[in-house]
């Protein structure tokens, strides 16, 4: 088993774009008042920490507590994409490491992904709050690929921003720009991607295609 996929995962494992606009409009009018700025702001730097998030839209660090809460309390509301789940589970039947790589915190990670009963679904789980600099550094990737061993020809991060994409580029691996729903714009302003996939068909024939699975 030498072989990895890395799954960002808001907007790629689950659909949680509705819910995290829901979040941010809450925490501004609890704490800062008025009318919110565009979520595509938000959205821009998708993947960061939250905290570095709105330290580079300067909001108040008193937004991230309400934020994080919002999403606590109103998980149900998330949604997993069940042909991504599908296939994370072809690869581990394939003998494919699968790994979680994500700039949400530990804590809510861990709670979401066992309410959604899919936390024995990964060999590996990286948040924000696992490494010194989250993405768009590589600092995650390459803890992941030490600690499965695995060579950065064998892997490939599958991520639906520019951040996973400019972290997977500068940790030398393969990269996949996902976009399952249309709904984040930015997606076509991202053209650092080796490959680009609109549909989880598509995306486990790149990945099968590169790994060269059976």
């Amino acid at each position: 088993m030498n072989k990895l996929v890395i799954f960002d995962f808001d907007g790629v494992v689950v659909n949680s774009l509705a819910l995290q606009e829901e979040a941010f409009n809450n925490s501004y009018r609890e704490i800062v008042g008025g009318t919110p700025p565009e979520f595509r702001e938000f959205l821009k730097h998708s993947g960061e920490a939250i905290d570095k998030i709105m330290s580079k839209m300067n909001l108040p660090k008193e937004m991230i507590s309400p934020y994080l809460d919002y999403l606590k309390n109103n998980w149900s509301c998330v949604k997993l994409y069940d042909e991504v789940i599908s296939i994370i589970k072809k690869l581990n039947t394939n003998e494919v490491k699968c790994a979680l790589f994500t700039g949400k915190d530990k804590d809510g990670t861990y709670d979401l992904l066992g309410k959604l009963k899919i936390d024995d679904l990964f060999d590996i789980i990286i948040t924000s709050d696992d490494v010194v600099d989250a993405k768009p550094s590589p600092e995650g990737i390459i803890k992941i690929l030490n600690k499965l061993s695995i060579n950065r020809e064998k892997a490939i991060m599958v991520g639906d921003s520019s951040n996973d994409i400019m972290s997977a580029n500068r940790a030398e691996i393969r990269s996949v720009l996902v976009n399952w729903e249309n709904e984040n714009n930015l997606h076509d302003e991202c053209d650092i991607a080796e490959f680009k996939a609109k549909s989880p068909e598509l995306l486990y024939q790149i990945i099968k295609e590169n790994l060269k699975l059976a």
